[in-house]
C-alpha cells in the first residue's frame, strides 16, 4: 500500500511540474512581434535630428540618506530600486515627427539623465491603435 502512494505522489508531482513546465514555456507577459523598427529603416542615421531630453538627476546623497534610515527602522520596507523623475513629455511638446509619402509618420525622442545607472519609462496617459507600434531602443554604452 505504501508503494501504490508514493507512486501516486510521485505521478501527481510529475504533473504538476509538467503543468507548469507548460505555463512558463507558453505564456507571454509582454508579446513581441519582432522585426526591425521603423526607425532603423531610415536613410539618415538613428542618432540625427532627435530631439533629446535631459531629465535632471536626483540628490543621490539624500536618497542613500533615506535608504540608511529605511533599513536601519527594521520596519520591512524594501529596499529601494528606482526612483521617479518628473518629465511633462507629449507628442506635441517634445520629440521629432517625420512623415512619409505613404502618410505614416514616425515620432523619435532620446531620454538620458546624466550619471543614471539604468532609465525605465513610465505612462500616465498612453494609448496606441491597432495599427500603430511602440518601440524602445537603447543605445548600447561600454560601461
Amino acid at each position: 500500500m505504501k508503494n501504490l502512494t508514493f507512486l501516486s505522489l510521485r505521478r501527481i508531482s510529475l504533473l504538476g511540474v509538467l503543468f507548469l513546465l507548460y505555463i512558463v514555456t507558453n505564456s507571454n507577459a509582454q508579446p513581441s512581434e519582432g522585426g526591425t523598427p521603423v526607425s532603423f529603416k531610415l536613410k539618415k542615421g538613428i542618432e540625427i535630428g532627435i530631439d533629446e531630453i535631459s531629465l535632471y538627476p536626483p540628490d543621490i546623497v539624500a536618497l542613500k540618506s533615506e535608504d540608511l534610515q529605511l533599513q536601519s527602522s527594521n520596519n520591512g520596507t524594501p529596499p529601494r530600486v528606482g526612483v521617479n523623475l518628473d518629465a511633462d513629455i507629449s507628442l506635441s511638446t517634445a520629440g521629432e515627427w517625420t512623415h512619409y509619402p505613404d502618410g505614416s509618420k514616425l515620432w523619435r525622442l532620446k531620454i538620458n539623465s546624466p550619471g543614471a545607472t539604468a532609465l525605465s519609462v513610465y505612462f500616465d496617459d498612453f494609448y496606441l491603435a491597432r495599427v500603430q507600434k511602440c518601440s524602445f531602443i537603447t543605445k548600447i554604452v561600454n560601461m
